[in-house]
């Protein structure tokens, strides 16, 4: 029996959006960014696979799914932080709340960063960041 499944995704830089269209092409499943999509349409998915880049402890467009009843739910994250080492408990904790839809299956991947593409803001936290972890490696 094949399943009818819909990958979603947020994102701010389009790293979440690139493993989305992955998981889409290989599962055969239709694609939406999370704002193509309307609340009700999420009922018709016999899975709902999202997607959510990690920007300071918020998993982008999580509310979608977390706030809206969806059937079989698996999260992928997409963040800057190593999944093998990072501990993501204080984002689940805060995106899916023991209230929220939970999800199945999470999975946390590895993004990118194109800095030629980041607005100013986003330079200054890089940069604040990137001092912050050479001071901890300093004796």
């Amino acid at each position: 029996m094949e399943k009818n499944i819909a990958v979603i995704y947020g994102t701010k830089h389009g790293a979440t959006k690139r493993y989305a269209e992955w998981i889409a092409e290989e599962l055969g499943a239709a694609l939406f960014a999370g704002n193509e999509i309307r609340l009700g349409e999420l009922q018709n998915y016999d899975c709902v696979v999202f997607g959510g880049g990690l920007y300071a402890s918020a998993i982008v467009g999580a509310d979608l799914v977390a706030k809206n009843p969806c059937k079989n739910l698996v999260l992928f994250t997409v963040g800057l932080g190593d999944p093998q080492t990072s501990d993501y408990s204080a984002h689940m904790s805060k995106n899916f709340p023991p209230s929220a839809t939970q999800p199945l299956k999470v999975f946390h991947l590895r993004g990118g960063i194109d800095y030629n593409k980041l607005n100013l803001v986003h330079r200054g936290m890089m940069a604040m960041m990137k001092k912050m972890t050479v001071d901890k490696k300093k004796p």
